[in-house]
């Protein structure tokens, strides 16, 4: 299973690691609402048939949110991300989506949405 982790890892990392920079540079080190952000974190989901792993772009653990730039590996296999988002909704994480040209565009408007989202979720939980 690591070596699955690490391969997925890899290849996504090396397709997409401009804007996720870009993000990154925005989340880490609690730099954003003083909250951690983990890129690249691994998340085992489970249905009746199997397990797999879906590596998350950032994760906020204290939320359950996952963060997720959607590049053209999106499009290319919409199927496997459909099914994955289904497995998602049902562990109880919650998603946020934002594409590659509103990372490069938009970024303001990405961390506004971004940080209402989470002073949101913050008062349903308190």
């Amino acid at each position: 299973m690591k070596e699955l982790i690490n391969q997925t890892i890899g290849e996504f990392y090396q397709q997409t690691r401009k804007h996720h920079d870009i993000v990154w540079n925005e989340l880490k080190n609690k730099k954003f609402l003083n909250k951690q952000f983990i890129k690249h974190h691994p998340i085992i989901l489970e249905d009746d048939a199997e397990k797999s792993v879906f590596i998350t772009d950032f994760y906020c653990p204290e939320h359950n949110l996952i963060i997720e730039l959607d590049e053209g590996i999106h499009t290319i296999q919409p199927n496997y991300f459909k099914i994955r988002e289904k497995l998602v909704d049902q562990q109880k994480y919650r998603v946020l989506h934002f594409s590659n040209e509103q990372i490069a565009n938009e970024l303001n408007e990405v961390i506004v949405r971004l940080g209402q989202h989470i002073i949101g979720l913050h008062l349903q939980n308190n």
